[in-house]
């Protein structure tokens, strides 16, 4: 019986190993768009700016975890299609005149923590599209 149970254990650690999720370290706007639209997880290394507006409509769950570093938005994030993106650990800026966030046809944004400017006027963050939307959060 305990070989068994000692079996069993080295089982479920191995397993729990095995499941982790690796985040894909990222630097520049281009890896960001390919891990965004790939992964599950990725987290800055450096400061990195999106030059153009981004559309994330794929059926994933996704963490960016920003490592204490900046985000800068030039063009609205998009989130839609059932995307779910969770963003974490740093700061998100833009000096667009327009929303740094829009949340759209089922997708689902969750700022979980960091600071969120927008430096150019008080339009706010986020802009939830369509007024008939229930499915949007």
């Amino acid at each position: 019986m305990k070989k068994f149970n000692l079996f069993t254990c080295m089982f479920v650690a191995l397993f729990a190993m095995n499941i982790n999720v690796h985040a894909e370290e990222v630097n520049n706007s281009d890896k960001l768009s390919n891990c965004l639209k790939n992964d599950t997880a990725c987290t800055l290394t450096e400061d990195v700016t999106i030059n153009s507006g981004l559309v994330l409509d794929s059926n994933k769950d996704v963490t960016l975890d920003l490592g204490g570093k900046t985000l800068n938005i030039e063009g609205a994030l998009t989130v839609e299609g059932d995307y779910n993106l969770t963003i974490k650990n740093g700061t998100v800026k833009t000096e667009n005149t327009e929303y740094q966030f829009i949340v759209q046809k089922g997708g689902k944004l969750v700022l979980e923590s960091g600071t969120y400017i927008n430096e150019a006027n008080d339009n706010g963050l986020v802009k939830v599209v369509g007024i008939n939307d229930k499915t949007s959060t």
